[in-house]
């Protein structure tokens, strides 16, 4: 993951030069600011199974329970994600979002599960899902 808005602008441009196609997946004012600059698509990024801080950064995983690991948690917090463009920090703070894209980190023995749950409960809650190259992006 970049850090500074210097990285990820050095490696959208080079990606955007060498691949045409490339999208650029974000989930700050930066990464979106810089997209518009290099003129390349964005893809806003949610993140399912892991907590949030009020400034709607991703909760340290040194913090005990910044990552979540119950599917039916998982499901629900997402479905919330999309459904009402909003995450809810750690905190209870409400995080106004527009997400195009999730991501589940497959390094936790849940992930199978999760993503299971998570794809039953956006189809249930009437979302369409599918791929990059199908979603108009900004």
């Amino acid at each position: 993951m970049c850090r500074s808005p210097l990285e990820v602008a050095c490696i959208a441009q080079e990606a955007g030069v060498c691949r045409p196609g490339f999208v650029v997946s974000g989930v700050d004012w930066p990464t979106e600011r810089l997209r518009q600059e290099l003129g390349l698509p964005l893809a806003r990024e949610g993140f399912c199974d892991r907590l949030y801080d009020d400034d709607g950064n991703l909760t340290s995983r040194k913090v005990p329970g910044a990552v979540l690991h119950d599917a039916d948690e998982i499901r629900d917090r997402v479905v919330r994600m999309v459904g009402d463009e909003e995450i809810i920090s750690r905190t209870g703070k409400r995080l106004k979002v527009r997400l195009d894209t999730l991501c589940l980190h497959g390094d936790e023995p849940s992930a199978v599960i999760a993503a299971r749950a998570v794809r039953q409960g956006l189809e249930a809650a009437g979302v369409k899902i599918v791929t990059l190259p199908e979603m108009p992006l900004g």
